[in-house]
């Protein structure tokens, strides 16, 4: 081979040179591969024990990550019947270091486990498509649970036994609280269980169960009035007269023949009873009065003597 003497052709030779080595490496400006890396977090969810009729929200993260170099897009699917995506997301399209997330509720319809799956398609180049979460989840049912210590407590309570009664309630009152779902039940337990407090002379505690009842939002309308008696008798009981006039007075305006359906002692007139009894306690001899004329039509206008009213009050206690 013939030596390059002549100086000034050696940079051209280079770059000849150079030109061809390059293109036989595959060079003479090629793009750079994109790098796209998506981040998916976590790979299952697990909700667990839910109520049925609750639900339950997890969430699933979907990032792509800072050191990409071109956009993250792709779809999402669902599927398992009792699982849902909140936020009806079915694509996205992130920029690198931008994150999404998913917010996934479990909310079974049925007793037993349930199993889904949220799919994720997407461009990266750093995993195969689709990414797969899978969801699993479990549904329990105490409705009937709950239910049936109620009804044991009110047949107990029928019966006399007081103690077993609190006892049924309590237990009903422990399963109901564990949900929101189950407030209407949960309000029902506290009546029941302030009744059965009540007939063991345990009056602060009834009180405090038969409140808790009352601030149940979803609380049916008769629990709502067995609760105001209830409320009103042991309020008597704890000489708490103005309370005790209150929730009778709501009773019998709500329903003025009202029977409790547990002990039908407990009705219209022992209620008018005890609010001629209380507004005998505060001076309000007048009023007393005006609830006997209710109770006794045919003694009708009755004294507002304080002697006379209170004998006439001690006779009807006896007869109702």
């Amino acid at each position: 081979m013939r030596r390059i003497t002549n100086r000034k052709w050696l940079p051209i030779f280079l770059s000849l040179f150079t030109y061809f080595v390059l293109l036989n490496c595959g060079g003479g400006g090629s793009e750079p591969e994109e790098v796209i890396s998506i981040f998916v977090s976590p790979s299952t969810l697990d909700f667990g024990t839910v109520f049925v009729g609750d639900k339950k929200e997890l969430t699933i993260m979907i990032r792509n990550e800072s050191f990409s170099t071109a956009m993250l897009t792709g779809s999402i699917g669902i599927t398992g019947t009792e699982f849902t995506i909140v936020e009806n997301i079915t694509s996205y399209n992130l920029a690198p270091g931008q994150t999404i997330s998913l917010t996934v509720r479990y909310t079974p319809s049925t007793e037993g486990s349930a199993t889904g799956m949220v799919t994720i398609s997407h461009n990266a180049t750093n995993q195969s498509s689709p990414i797969e979460v899978a969801l699993t989840g479990n549904g329990n049912d105490l409705t009937d649970d709950i239910q049936a210590s109620i009804d044991q407590g009110w047949q107990l309570f029928e019966a006399g036994n007081f103690m077993g009664a609190e006892e049924n309630f309590s237990s009903a009152i422990e399963m109901a609280s564990q949900a929101p779902i189950f407030e209407k039940l949960l309000a029902e337990a506290e009546s029941g269980r302030g009744w059965a407090r009540a007939k063991r002379r345990n009056f602060t505690g009834a009180k405090t169960d038969f409140n808790n009842s009352l601030s149940r939002e979803n609380r049916e309308t008769l629990t709502d009035l067995n609760s105001k008696a209830g409320l009103a008798f042991v309020s008597h009981a704890l000489n708490e007269f103005n309370e005790a006039i209150t929730n009778a007075l709501e009773v019998v305006d709500a329903v003025p023949n009202y029977t409790f359906e547990h002990d039908d002692r407990v009705n219209f007139k022992s209620l008018r009873l005890l609010l001629a009894q209380s507004y005998f306690s505060i001076g309000e001899f007048q009023k007393a009065a005006q609830q006997l004329d209710v109770l006794d039509p045919a003694g009708a206008p009755h004294s507002a003597e304080p002697e006379e009213l209170l004998k006439k009050i001690q006779e009807l206690m006896g007869s109702i």
